[in-house]
């Protein structure tokens, strides 16, 4: 398989970009599952230690738009040797295989990174011959064969070249622009030995706080043979109108006719802001954080419900207690408001949770803390953090996505996440 982007022509001058990943086969007699092609703007679903969270993989096949899974290697080499580095390693097609055998995930593409952008990451700075990633059993040092190692493995459709990272921006100057060099050398020499050829590989942007330095990386970066540029140090910005600003900084240097990906976004009007500003693909880290605390995902971008839920519910959010005339972007099951709610969690949401159960039960299962609860918020908030990406793509294509968005921000409250 060999990946591609296509970027297609608008019409009108609405902001944001339609794109479509494709995947090619270089072997036409290859039995996949994986879809072909997938549409942007979307979003990639992080996996903790190779699976999705709370959901299993008959659960997560169910869940419509969602055609990428990220892994991160800083959670598979916890261990000496990883099980999946031996279950590929063999030659009986019953006992080996790739990483979508071995964590169930046919019926998605696979991107490899190093670190997850979501952990808090204390360990010493990385050096030109080993990335120090943190784990659970303590900081491990990682070579770039050893990570090049995990690709051979793994065999993904697409992995992030290895970045120094940092930890915060409580460092020097020169510090930065150290990482920004690094980056560039570990970029080269995972171009020049990559496993597969074919293999896509996302270089990273970096530069902190120092605009000069996201410039000089973009520009760098972007005179490699990448197949797309992924922007992971947003969430060291101190608030949103700086990670705006950096996005802003490091796109105006890049190819148009390559994929975007940014980490971090952790705001429906910050994803908004970031696909207007030419961000192609988001992490779905947000539709998680909310499930684990007990949090529904209650937005909707399509024009139809927009006009519905602002007719019907806005007197239905004053009654739970909320003065505004703005309509919260989440529901809170753990309120005691639900708990004698029976009700569908969302009735304009069509998956499995909101099918067979009602805000009661839900409420129930967060208040006496049974697992199922994050099982089923995390299926509903993937569903409609999904449908979201669905109608950004069909409003860009319509051109009226800048008036969906006036809209959008006009009907929810931004401080209800």
């Amino acid at each position: 398989m060999s990946l591609s982007f296509c970027l297609h022509p608008l019409t009108g001058s609405t902001q944001g970009r339609l794109g479509t990943l494709k995947l090619s086969k270089t072997d036409p007699s290859t039995d996949s599952q994986l879809p072909e092609c997938i549409e942007t703007p979307t979003c990639i679903v992080p996996t903790q230690r190779g699976t999705v969270p709370h959901v299993t993989p008959d659960h997560f096949n169910t869940i419509p738009g969602l055609g990428a899974v990220v892994m991160f290697a800083e959670h598979l080499v916890e261990q000496r040797s990883h099980p999946v580095l031996r279950y590929s390693n063999t030659s009986d097609p019953s006992t080996g295989g790739d990483g979508h055998h071995f964590f169930n995930l046919a019926h998605h593409w696979l991107c490899l990174d190093m670190r997850d952008p979501r952990q808090q990451h204390q360990a010493a700075h990385h050096s030109n011959k080993f990335y120090r990633a943190e784990t659970i059993s303590g900081v491990k040092p990682v070579t770039l064969e050893d990570y090049l190692d995990l690709v051979r493995a793994l065999q993904p459709e697409m992995f992030v070249a290895l970045a120094d990272d940092l930890n915060s921006l409580d460092e020097t100057e020169g510090r930065f622009k150290r990482s920004v060099g690094r980056t560039l050398q570990w970029l080269d020499q995972c171009l020049a030995q990559r496993p597969n050829p074919t293999t896509g590989v996302w270089g990273v942007l970096k530069g902190g706080p120092l605009l000069d330095q996201r410039i000089f990386s973009a520009q760098q970066t972007a005179t490699r043979p990448v197949d797309g540029f992924l922007l992971n140090d947003l969430s060291l910005a101190k608030d949103v109108a700086l990670q705006q600003e950096w996005i802003k900084t490091s796109v105006a240097h890049l190819p148009l006719d390559k994929p975007r990906m940014v980490y971090g976004m952790d705001h429906p009007f910050s994803i908004l802001d970031a696909v207007s500003k030419g961000i192609d693909v988001f992490d779905s880290y947000y539709a998680k954080r909310l499930a684990e605390n007990g949090q529904a995902i209650a937005f909707h971008l399509d024009e139809s419900t927009l006009k519905s839920k602002s007719d019907a519910e806005v007197t239905s959010a004053s009654a739970d207690g909320n003065n505004s005339t703005k309509l919260p972007l989440t529901r809170d099951l753990n309120d005691p408001v639900y708990k004698a709610d029976f009700t569908p969690l969302d009735r304009m949401c069509s998956c499995y949770a909101c099918a067979h159960y009602t805000r009661a039960y839900l409420h129930h299962l967060f208040i006496t803390e049974e697992m199922l609860g994050k099982v089923l918020l995390m299926i509903h908030n993937l569903t409609l953090f999904a449908d979201f990406f669905k109608y950004i793509r069909q409003s860009i294509q319509q051109g009226t996505f800048d008036q969906q968005v006036s809209r959008f921000k006009d009907t929810y409250d931004s401080y209800s996440h």
